[in-house]
């Protein structure tokens, strides 16, 4: 039975902001280079395609007075299943005015029966490394570090890659310009060797 009049749903149109809003709140607390960008920014312009994703669903958490208290993006690891399985990969994100009340539980209790109906075999979660409450809330249900990952903006990642790229060019255009007067060499000996030829076969006058 649910916690306290805590229900969960299928997320609909009008949650998308809301989710939107909760999803940014975690952003901001994850390391690594925020880029500014011209991509989506509206909740539907962001998450409006999983409402009718086969491999894809949102969950709201509501309070008893219909409030949203807590969000979960799922979708299913297209990884996992190359390698022969299948897992549910999950953003889970309550509202800090909504904490301590069971919605946490609640959305992983949901979590889990979505991932079973889907015949998944695991479920993984994102959290921010800092966050060791939520660290310790998953590790009481069972869940145990899997992998490291680490982020990279892409503007990050070409500058990192620069020195090299840019030292490979370098090497092409230094043969490119050693290779240059060595052609135009055979090129000038070419035509003073046709030159000689014409004059040897010219007949004497």
């Amino acid at each position: 039975m649910p916690r306290c009049g805590i229900v969960v749903r299928a997320a609909e149109p009008d949650d998308l902001d809301e989710i939107a809003r909760l999803v940014d709140i975690v952003v901001q607390t994850m390391p690594g280079q925020r880029q500014v960008t011209s991509r989506p920014v509206t909740g539907a312009e962001r998450f409006g395609q999983m409402l009718d994703s086969p491999d894809a669903a949102l969950l709201v958490a509501c309070l008893a007075d219909g409030t949203p208290a807590g969000a979960a993006l799922l979708s299913v690891d297209a990884v996992s299943m190359a390698l022969g399985g299948l897992t549910m990969s999950v953003v889970l994100i309550v509202n800090e005015n909504a904490r301590q009340r069971g919605v946490g539980r609640e959305l992983v209790s949901a979590v889990a029966r979505y991932a079973d109906e889907a015949g998944a075999d695991a479920v993984t979660v994102s959290l921010p490394p800092g966050n060791r409450e939520a660290h310790r809330f998953f590790a009481r249900l069972g869940f145990v570090p899997l992998v490291t990952s680490r982020i990279a903006s892409v503007p990050q990642l070409m500058r990192a890659l620069a020195p090299s790229e840019i030292a490979a060019e370098r090497r092409h255009g230094v043969l490119l310009r050693a290779r240059r007067p060595f052609a135009r060499r055979s090129a000038g000996l070419a035509d003073a060797r046709m030159a000689a030829t014409v004059r040897l076969d010219r007949p004497v006058t």
